[in-house]
């Protein structure tokens, strides 16, 4: 009872309310509906403890089974992805596990990241090897001419610059199956924002003695992204190259966020909504008895320059030629043109219709002034044989004297 008390009085409220200040009471719903909806979309993309701190190095997995060989670990964050070029560049930290002189940094085991790699035998001093990525040589350390000295005392993982490096991929375009769409646009983008890019490497780790003996890669981890894309590794096997029996085939595939997504879609349906009004508007005012004034035509004609505008603000839009365009953007520019010439019909058919009716009451003011001689036939007036106006002239008339009386 006590429940049900509570909610009629906040009906009754709301309706007071609603009754007495209906523009303020309709801005503050809608203002609150728009929050919860940033809201929404903050959280289905990031999730709610976005600025909760995660270890780089949290949930870290070894793929090698050789435990106690000295090998090393590879982490990586994406440093850019390039559509147009079809490559991702990634940087690359190495670390080495089970060496034979550990060399741990201080501090290491007081932070987070420190434990994780500890945990797993790794994040130690590295002995020279060198790194192969798709069969060609990428990078090589030299541990006796390197003296690398990590933060102490910041609780943090450090490492100097020299430390890390830089590889790029290409886009793998040959997928297993293949679609009627990719073939037909011959490009993956034309699923834009809903894309999908798939990349595979080649990694191969060789000692610095002088046999070059391949070592073990322990791990393949992912600890940063890039802004408006979602970049994952989708597998990693085990791979034999001539060179080494050690390999890792690693996959990766590239999304659009959540956020990017959403955008799109959310400009996508913008241009269909302002097409559709705009037909909506054409409709009424061509079928409407009123006639259209002309500042009317400038409705569609900024719409029609609106529409391409909203579609380059899509973030990592493509060229034209998508089948968001096919079946969006070009409809609603076709659809405006046709609202604006059914506008231009209506504005010249009311012209028309009233230089008409100022024609023939000119004619009228002409023959009343014509006085009868005596001895010859009355003229005529002209109003008397003068072809009846339709509504539609009648209306233009009307609208005309209304703007001459302001």
């Amino acid at each position: 009872m006590l429940g049900k008390r509570i909610c009629n009085g906040a009906r009754v409220k709301l309706s007071k309310a609603w009754r007495a200040h209906p523009r303020l009471f309709s801005g503050t719903l809608a203002t609150l509906f728009l929050g919860v909806v940033s809201a929404t979309m903050l959280v289905s993309d990031v999730g709610l403890a976005f600025g909760r701190t995660i270890p780089v190095m949290d949930g870290l997995q070894l793929l090698s089974a050789e435990e106690g060989a000295p090998g090393i670990g590879l982490v990586f964050v994406p440093l850019d992805i390039d559509l147009d070029s079809a490559s991702v560049t990634l940087t690359w930290w190495p670390t080495g596990c089970n060496q034979a002189s550990p060399g741990l940094p201080p501090d290491w085991n007081d932070t987070a990241s420190g434990r994780e790699l500890s945990g797993v035998g790794c994040g130690q001093t590295l002995n020279s090897f060198s790194l192969w990525v798709d069969s060609s040589l990428s990078y090589t350390w030299d541990a006796s001419n390197s003296a690398v000295v990590h933060a102490t005392g910041t609780y943090s993982i450090g490492f100097s610059p020299q430390e890390t490096f830089e590889t790029a991929h290409n886009f793998t375009w040959i997928a297993p199956m293949e679609t009627l769409a990719f073939r037909r646009q011959h490009s993956f983008s034309a699923w834009y924002p809903f894309d999908e890019y798939h990349l595979s490497t080649t990694l191969e780790v060789f000692g610095g003695d002088v046999n070059a003996t391949a070592l073990p890669i322990y791990f393949v981890h992912q600890y940063g992204g890039l802004s408006g894309y979602d970049l994952t590794v989708t597998a990693i096997h085990p791979a034999w190259t001539p060179r080494s029996n050690r390999a890792l085939y690693v996959m990766f595939s590239i999304r659009r966020c959540v956020g990017a997504k959403t955008f799109a879609v959310t400009l996508f349906l913008t241009n269909y909504l302002l097409a559709a009004a705009m037909v909506w508007v054409a409709i009424c005012a061509h079928f409407g008895r009123r006639p259209l004034p002309e500042s009317a035509l400038f409705l569609p004609l900024t719409n029609i320059l609106l529409l391409p505008q909203l579609r380059a603000a899509m973030p990592g839009v493509p060229d034209f030629g998508i089948f968001m365009d096919l079946f969006g953007y070009y409809v609603n520019i076709v659809a405006i043109v046709f609202s604006a010439l059914f506008m231009f019909h209506k504005i010249m058919r009311n012209r028309l219709a009233m230089d008409r009716f100022q024609d023939i009451e000119g004619a009228a003011c002409s023959s009343a002034e014509l006085v009868p001689s005596p001895g010859h036939a009355t003229v005529k007036e002209y109003g008397s044989s003068k072809a009846p106006l339709s509504w539609r002239e009648k209306s233009a008339v009307a609208t005309q004297r209304h703007h001459e009386m302001l």
